[in-house]
């Protein structure tokens, strides 16, 4: 496990030597905190008590007083003045867990859990602000950033492919290639990564910090109690840091636009290329031709494309183009044909109808049904607010999760299968008809599921999604965007 988990062993090029010994001259940066800096990032961490390589876990910070958050901010201060960072900051305990449906006799079957020394993580939280105001991104980058996320990223895309979809015919195809990069996080070189933020407006003396801190750490694994041996990051960014995801979006900054009209939609390490036009084979074209720059962008910076996992997907009204394969090569191989893919989490079609992914998002949201009906009960069932707060953590995700991508566009069958909210809330006020033959049943109405799925989106007040928050609670979706089986229809969510 501990081989598996450990990213390869990359030697140290001579450039990345020659980067050292600048560094090694540059003055200390003209950085300090204090204690009060020291509590207040303490209380933003998240309470835990998983004991991290030095033996703190977080919930010991919680206790401490002014004096040690001033003992804290002087060993900050001059690890900082210094670059030296203690050993034990630099190590990393792993704990495996088993994916779910996965064979536990298989390493490959977990899932890697990073343990931190959290007086590091405490320091991290301190400059991630500053490298966050440094970091110059590409707009096209959405993932772990202030006011963006997956919603965004996949309205960029899905907003494209509505727009030729809606043109008078003939209407305007959309190829989308997606990057399927192996074990990206764990592959960063770090000589390419230090001059990257040597290239950024930071302080020198904090990229040779920076450089003395993603350098030389280890890994232990503990798996039913048996510890391994340390083993040496040549690459990589460490696991479970707090400047790793705003390191990696500064590693991937520099990624290749495609030529216009093609487009790039990235978040971390999922990357999706398309293009559109009249025409699938000129769409294909463009991004078959751009696809080596991407290729050789990828090999310089030591990530893979795994070209099995990557796919291609044409968006088309016409049936008979559903099955077109568009000759997209990577790495000498055809990527495959993928009708239906799942981007961020949300299952595309050729059609655009979400079809699919309404019927999974509603067996998802069933399954908590069955699971609200045997938590409840007349006599020996939960609390009302225990089974509200049930279906809150494990069905309403479901629900709202990129709602203002997919719910305008479903059709009135697909809207159906999603409109058991109200029978949940039912189970959860004990008011479901399997359970209240004994007694008389309460009055209760759950916010209709156009709400949730509004408050889920802070959009502008422009958007139809959150007009609905204001209006009055409607039937359902369709009653406010019209029936979307016309796409003409759909204008109106743009």
């Amino acid at each position: 496990m501990n081989q598996m988990f450990s990213p390869r062993s990359v030697p140290s090029p001579k450039s990345q030597r020659a980067l050292l010994r600048l560094l090694h001259k540059a003055p200390p940066p003209d950085i300090s905190f204090t204690a009060d800096d020291i509590l207040a990032a303490i209380k933003k961490t998240k309470v835990s008590k998983a004991l991290g390589p030095d033996g703190l876990a977080p919930i010991h910070l919680r206790h401490i007083g002014p004096k040690v958050a001033a003992y804290l901010a002087a060993l900050f201060n001059l690890s900082l003045a210094t670059s030296i960072i203690p050993d034990r900051w630099r190590q990393s305990i792993i704990i495996p867990l088993v994916k779910a449906g996965k064979d536990p006799s298989l390493a490959a079957s977990y899932r890697p859990i990073a343990l931190l020394s959290p007086l590091a993580k405490i320091l991290e939280r301190l400059l991630h602000p500053i490298l966050t105001s440094a970091a110059d991104l590409s707009s096209h980058q959405h993932g772990f950033r202030s006011g963006r996320g997956t919603t965004t990223a996949l309205f960029e895309l899905s907003d494209a492919i509505l727009e030729g979809l809606n043109q008078q015919k003939p209407a305007s195809r959309t190829v989308a290639v997606s990057i399927d990069l192996s074990r990206a996080f764990d592959c960063v070189r770090h000589d390419q990564l230090l001059q990257d933020l040597v290239s950024l407006n930071l302080p020198t003396g904090l990229v040779r910090w920076f450089a003395a801190y993603i350098r030389g750490r280890h890994d232990r694994v503990l798996f039913r109690g048996a510890l391994s041996k340390p083993r040496k990051q040549t690459c990589s960014v460490p696991q479970g840091s707090v400047l790793s995801p705003t390191l990696f979006n500064i590693y991937m900054r520099d990624l290749p636009l495609p030529p216009a009209p093609a487009k790039v939609v990235s978040y971390a390490d999922d990357v999706t290329f398309f293009s559109q036009h009249n025409h699938i084979d000129q769409a294909a074209q463009l991004l078959s031709e751009f696809m080596p720059d991407v290729v050789d962008f990828f090999t310089q910076r030591g990530l893979t494309i795994s070209a099995a996992k990557s796919s291609v997907t044409v968006f088309t009204l016409d049936p008979k183009e559903f099955n077109r394969h568009p000759a997209i090569i990577v790495n000498g191989a055809a990527l495959p044909l993928l009708r239906k893919p799942k981007v961020l989490g949300v299952r595309f079609d050729p059609l655009f109808t979400f079809a699919d992914h309404a019927r999974e998002v509603a067996g998802k949201v069933s399954r908590c049904t069955k699971l609200l009906k045997a938590l409840a009960g007349t006599s020996w069932g939960c609390a009302k607010e225990t089974l509200a707060t049930t279906f809150k953590a494990l069905a309403k995700p479901h629900l709202t999760y990129a709602a203002p991508i997919w719910s305008p566009t479903i059709s009135a069958s697909s809207l159906r299968r999603l409109t058991p909210p109200s029978a949940q809330s039912r189970v959860a006020t004990r008011c479901h008809p399997s359970i209240i033959s004994m007694q008389r049943p309460l009055f209760c109405r759950s916010p209709p599921t156009t709400h949730c799925w509004a408050s889920s989106f802070g959009g502008p007040v422009c958007n139809p999604v959150t007009q609905i928050t204001t209006a009055a609670s409607p039937p359902n979706l369709a009653a406010v965007f019209g029936r979307p089986s016309d796409l003409s229809t759909r204008k109106l969510w743009r």
